[in-house]
C-alpha cells in the first residue's frame, strides 16, 4: 500500500456533481473512462440544451460579428488528439499558504451557506492530487475559424464565456448579481496552444458535466482554462478583468516597479512536467513501482525516481510513447527489497530542460507541480 495517498472525494452541489477526484491508485488504462473522469465545475451546469438549438457567437473587436450553430462548427476541418488535463488547483498547497490567495470576494464565499460544501471540498484539497484525466478529443482548431472570421488589429486578448452561471458569493446572491464563468488570454500567448473547440470525448458526444456540446480544450493548459458549455468568444482592446481572472486560478506576485513592491495576481496557464506513483507490485524479491508522467507544451524525454529522499536519482523505463499531450506509463524494478517502508520520489523532465522542482515554491498555491514523494509499506 502507498500510505500517504489520500482517498480520492467527491462533492455534491445544485444537485449535481461538482468537483470529484479519481483514484490515482486505480489508474490502469491510457484513456480514463467518462464515468471515471475528473470533474471540476462552480456552478450548476445548463439544463435541457439541443445540439440542434446551441449557438456559439463571435463578438468585440471581430471584422465581423458572427453567430454559428454546432454544424456551422463542425463544417470546418475535424482533429482528434489526446489530451491530458490537470485542474489547476491539483496538489495545491496546504492550508499555511492559503491566506496570500484570500480575496475579499473570496471571504464573502465563507457567508454564503450554498457555498459551504463548495469551501469544504477546497480545504480538504491541500495535498491531494487526483484531479487529472487522459481523454481523445475531437474538434475544430480555433485559429480555423479565427483565419475565416479574423478580429481586428486592436484585439489584445480573447474571452472565453461559458453558458454556466451563478452566485459565488452572499453579496452576489443579495444584489441577484450573477457571474459567468470566463477566462481570456493574450493573443500572442493563444497562438502557441492551438487551442480546439471541442464536442466529442473518447469517441462520443460530450457529457453534460464535460461541456456538451462545446467545449475549448487547450494542450498543454491547466484545466481552468477549458471553458465548457462554451456560448461566446469575445475579442477584446484592453485586458479583460473578469470576476473569474481576478478571483481564481492565480498566484500572488510580487515585483519592483518605481521603487515600490507591487503584489498582483497572475493568471496560471502552462502545465509543467510532472510525475506520480500509481501502483506498486511485489513479487517473490522484486518490488515493480509503476507511475504516470504528464507535462505542458515540452515533450517528457525521461522520469528519474530517488528512493534516498533526494540524494541518488535512477532512471526509470518508459512503457509507451506520448499521443499528442497524453500522460506516459513508467515502470521503476527494485531488486533489493527494504525490511520496512520506503519514500519513492519520481522526478519528469522535458524536452526544454524544465524538471520537476524538488520543493513546493514558495508562495505558489495553483500549478504545483514539485515532486510528490510516495511511501511505501513493504509487508
Amino acid at each position: 500500500p502507498i500510505r500517504n495517498y489520500k482517498d480520492p472525494i467527491e462533492t455534491r452541489q445544485y444537485g449535481i456533481i461538482i468537483s470529484r477526484e479519481i483514484n490515482i491508485k486505480e489508474i490502469d488504462q491510457f484513456v480514463t473512462p467518462e464515468d471515471k473522469f475528473m470533474i471540476r465545475n462552480h456552478f450548476k451546469y445548463p439544463s435541457n440544451v439541443n445540439e440542434n438549438e446551441w449557438q456559439l457567437k463571435l463578438e468585440g473587436c471581430f471584422e465581423k460579428e458572427v453567430v454559428f450553430s454546432m454544424d456551422d462548427i463542425k463544417s470546418f476541418e475535424h482533429v482528434t488528439k489526446v489530451i491530458h488535463i490537470e485542474c489547476t488547483g491539483n496538489s495545491h498547497s496546504s492550508h499555511k499558504d492559503m491566506k496570500e490567495h484570500i480575496t475579499f470576494e473570496k471571504l464573502l464565499r465563507l457567508a454564503d451557506p450554498t457555498q459551504w460544501k463548495s469551501i469544504m471540498t477546497f480545504m480538504k484539497g491541500g495535498n491531494r492530487h487526483g484531479m487529472l484525466s487522459n481523454a481523445v478529443y475531437t474538434g475544430v482548431r480555433m485559429f480555423d475559424i479565427f483565419d475565416k472570421y479574423p478580429f481586428t488589429w486592436e484585439t489584445k486578448e480573447i474571452v472565453f464565456r461559458g453558458k454556466d452561471k451563478g452566485y459565488d458569493n452572499l453579496s452576489h446572491r443579495l444584489k441577484r448579481q450573477t457571474h459567468h464563468y470566463e477566462r481570456s488570454f493574450k493573443v500572442e500567448e493563444l497562438r502557441k496552444y492551438d487551442p480546439l473547440l471541442c464536442f466529442e470525448m473518447n469517441g462520443k458526444p460530450l457529457l453534460p458535466d464535460h461541456g456538451y456540446p462545446l467545449r475549448l480544450v487547450l494542450p498543454g493548459v491547466y484545466g481552468a482554462e477549458h471553458v465548457k458549455w462554451l456560448e461566446k468568444i469575445i475579442a477584446v482592446p484592453t485586458k479583460f478583468k473578469g470576476y473569474f481572472m481576478e478571483n481564481y486560478y492565480a498566484n500572488v506576485v510580487e515585483y519592483e516597479k518605481d521603487g515600490k513592491m507591487i503584489k498582483e495576481m497572475k493568471p496560471v496557464h502552462n502545465m509543467g512536467p510532472k510525475s506520480i506513483v500509481i501502483k506498486v507490485l511485489k513479487k517473490g524479491t522484486v518490488i515493480n513501482i509503476f507511475g504516470i508522467a504528464w507535462r505542458g507544451m515540452s515533450p517528457i524525454t525521461d522520469v528519474q525516481v530517488s528512493i534516498d529522499k533526494g540524494k541518488s536519482w535512477k532512471k526509470t523505463e518508459l512503457l509507451c510513447e506520448e499521443i499528442d499531450n497524453s500522460w506516459i506509463f513508467w515502470r521503476y524494478t527494485l531488486t533489493s527489497i527494504p525490511t520496512s517502508s520506503i519514500t519513492i520520489m519520481p522526478r519528469a523532465s522535458c524536452l526544454n530542460g524544465e524538471s520537476q522542482p524538488l520543493k513546493h515554491p514558495e508562495h505558489l498555491f495553483y500549478g504545483n507541480n514539485s515532486v510528490i514523494p510516495a511511501i511505501i509499506v513493504v509487508k
